[in-house]
């Protein structure tokens, strides 16, 4: 496939690969140096881009390859619990691959199939890493806050008493 077909299927997907980015990486500025840093890595070989998958799934696949190959980022961040951006950067204290897994489905609204496509990984893989990113959802809710609200674009799941439900692009924590 030619760059400039590849770049023809991929720009509409770009603003929100740029979304999923931020949120994975914690801010714009990072997102957007990994969006760069994917399609770099597509321009320098066109045969990481599999035309067989969709174009969305196959630019996110580019992306997620590009951002574990640093070793950090498969580390969980931690943050002081009482900083003041605790609340705003607690999804960033799940661990990765969970997150990404949860970020691909919630925010994205990807399929599970989709999804291990993108993360190369087995169906029943993802649905534990899913799993995963819920039961560390419900484990970082600070005491008082009964429910922990994650707002994103659908509904994803309902575990232990943590309903996560996608309705805008905020992400936080709700006192109930």
């Amino acid at each position: 496939m030619s760059g400039s077909a590849i770049a023809d299927q991929i720009a509409p997907e770009l603003p929100y690969l740029r979304r999923f980015a931020r949120a994975l990486c914690g801010s714009q500025e990072s997102g957007d140096r990994y969006v760069v840093q994917a399609l770099e890595a597509i321009i320098a070989d066109n045969s990481l881009f599999k035309p067989e998958i969709s174009a969305k799934a196959a630019l996110y696949r580019v992306f997620v390859k590009v951002w574990n190959a640093i070793p950090i980022n498969r580390e969980a961040d931690p943050v002081a619990p009482h900083s003041p951006m605790a609340a705003d950067r607690r999804l960033e204290q799940i661990t990765p691959l969970p997150r990404q897994a949860f970020l691909l489905v919630a925010l994205e609204e990807f399929a599970t199939p989709q999804v291990a496509t993108i993360l190369d990984r087995p169906e029943a893989e993802v649905a534990t890493l899913l799993q995963t990113a819920a039961k560390e959802i419900g484990g970082l809710r600070p005491a008082g806050e009964a429910v922990l609200g994650v707002w994103l674009q659908r509904h994803v799941c309902v575990e232990a008493g943590v309903g996560i439900a996608t309705r805008s692009t905020h992400v936080g924590f709700v006192r109930v």
